[in-house]
Parts: structure tokens; sequence; C-alpha cells
């Protein structure tokens, strides 16, 4: 799967401006992570919001959640977001979309290779 990972140029790009979010994705090899809107599924060049970073990942659509069962449907992978609390990750949206979006897309994204 590498060898085939190294043979495809990935063009997809996935952004990853909150630090605790990122942190969790390096130093554990996967993340849960809230989008406010649907993005591509498969290989991807993590983005830290400034630069292209040299690992690729897989990102696999999870769920759609509205707002207002947000709490509820995300609280089993709040372990895996990169924050402590449900509160602290569904703020971290808001200031990253400056905006509450109607509904939020989950994703999980792994590691796929480093340089």
């Amino acid at each position: 799967m590498i060898a085939d990972i190294v043979k495809k140029r990935i063009t997809n790009k996935i952004y990853f401006k909150s630090e605790k979010a990122r942190r969790f994705l390096i130093l554990c090899g996967f993340v849960y992570t809230l989008r406010a809107r649907r993005r591509p599924e498969g290989l991807a060049r993590l983005h830290n919001g400034i630069q292209l970073l040299d690992i690729i990942v897989k990102v696999r659509f999870i769920k759609k959640v509205s707002w207002s069962e947000a709490k509820k449907e995300l609280k089993d992978f709040v372990p895996y977001s990169g924050f402590k609390s449900i509160s602290e990750w569904l703020n971290e949206v808001i200031r990253l979309n400056h905006d509450i979006p109607r509904f939020l897309y989950l994703y999980r994204v792994d590691v796929v290779r480093e340089k």
C-alpha cells in the first residue's frame, strides 16, 4: 500500500489549524475531526494552516450531525479528538469557522505515511 501511495501524486489537502487536534493526530496516528462542510474522502496531505507538511493521511467520513444533537452524538469521540471535553471541541469549531454551523461532519483521519 505505501508503495502505491508513493507512486500517486496526492493533490488533496486537509487543513488542521487546531493545534490540539493536529498534535493528537501526529502523536497517536489518528484523530476524529469535525468539519462544517463535507470534504473529499481518501488520501490527502496534511496542512497546518501555514504550510503543507510531509504527512499523508487517509480521510474517512463517519457521520453528519446536527448542531443541536452534537453533544449527545459526539460524546464517544471526544477522547480521540485531542480535546478534553465536548464543549472545548465545539468551541474550537466555532472559533475556526467564525460561526455556529447548522450541521457538523465527523471524519476519522489516519496517518498513512510520514517523510
